[in-house]
């Protein structure tokens, strides 16, 4: 492995923008000190096909060894994105957390302010005993997959803003598999876009496993909790709970929802429709699932939809269920 013992960033060797660039293909990199890395001159870029493991030593627990952050202004403000993963890297984070990226730039095209924490260009991350907070991007405020492949397992994605859609995570058309993760307290923050999915905005194949779940992410239009364009499955224990939403508290779903085992969408409220789910698409509860507990304004506390848009398809096989929200457990609006 390569060592790391100098948490500075002025591209000299024993720190970590050095050793990104010289490791062997394949190789590790281990950073031996804890504590913070603020970059200094640009973003943390892996390079094309390149495969590489990035580990800290850990402290007590599973808390992440050292934080990779930019530098903040005196509002406390995130200056530039912190990791860019170009197209064809493979990427593996342990221990290791993003913070107080900001990729926001009034010059540049909304698509190119994404992922303040990180991008994954057509690449894959896998983050192990990670942390995503703090970070703003206009999409994926914390992560940003495009068409890429992202793992992220035992982590928090927490306290992320997007300026559009997914202010904890964007998935556009890539795949991305959570297990144990949680995403929580995020915020889609705009004025000139009706904004949707703090938690999380899906354009691909999400997977939530083990006992992921995404909660209490600030209040937007559509799906605070997740939206929904792509296919979304739901297994284990996870669980979608306590967002609040003007349609679709929960999840605001165009795509497919599935949900296995024992996964719920419980306690979340919708101020119009959808307190649970707002269904445009298919939805199936399978296993012992559930949409429970969850309410809205005027229809569809557990999934409803207005009439204009179309309910969609709604699959309940049994032992599942969707029970016990206000004022209807499927209504339309």
């Amino acid at each position: 492995a390569v060592p790391v013992t100098d948490l500075g960033d002025t591209g000299g060797r024993g720190q970590l923008r050095w050793a990104i660039t010289h490791v062997c293909d394949g190789g590790t990199i281990l950073v031996v000190r804890r504590g913070i890395i603020t970059l200094q001159i640009g973003q943390l870029v892996i390079p094309s096909g390149k495969t590489l493991s990035i580990r800290a030593i850990p402290p007590t627990g599973d808390a992440p060894g050292v934080t990779i952050e930019t530098p903040r202004t005196d509002e406390g403000d995130g200056t530039g994105r912190v990791l860019f993963v170009s197209e064809g890297a493979d990427l593996s984070l342990q221990r290791i957390a993003l913070a107080y990226g900001d990729a926001t730039d009034e010059g540049l095209d909304p698509e190119d302010q994404a992922g303040g924490g990180v991008y994954v260009d057509h690449a894959s991350l896998t983050l192990v005993f990670g942390v995503v907070s703090g970070n703003v991007g206009s999409f994926g405020g914390g992560i940003y997959n495009d068409h890429g492949s992202v793992v992220v397992t035992s982590g928090v994605v927490d306290g992320n803003d997007a300026r559009i859609e997914g202010g904890g995570i964007y998935n556009l058309g890539g795949s991305m598999t959570l297990t144990d993760v949680r995403v929580e307290r995020n915020n889609v923050v705009s004025w000139e876009y009706e904004g949707a999915g703090s938690g999380i905005a899906n354009a691909g194949t999400l997977t939530l496993n083990g006992f992921t779940s995404v909660a209490e992410n600030s209040d937007v239009v559509f799906g605070t909790g997740i939206t929904n364009g792509g296919t979304v499955v739901m297994n284990d224990d996870s669980s979608v709970t306590g967002n609040v939403a003007s349609f679709g508290g929960g999840i605001d779903n165009g795509g497919s929802l599935i949900l296995n085992d024992r996964s719920a969408i419980a306690g979340n409220w919708a101020n119009q429709g959808g307190g649970g789910v707002y269904n445009g698409g298919t939805v199936v509860l399978n296993d012992h699932s559930s949409i429970t507990g969850n309410g809205a304004g005027f229809c569809g506390g557990g999934v409803g939809s207005y009439r204009d848009f179309g309910m969609g398809t709604v699959t309940v096989n049994p032992p599942a269920t969707i029970s016990r929200n206000t004022p209807d457990d499927i209504g339309w609006c």
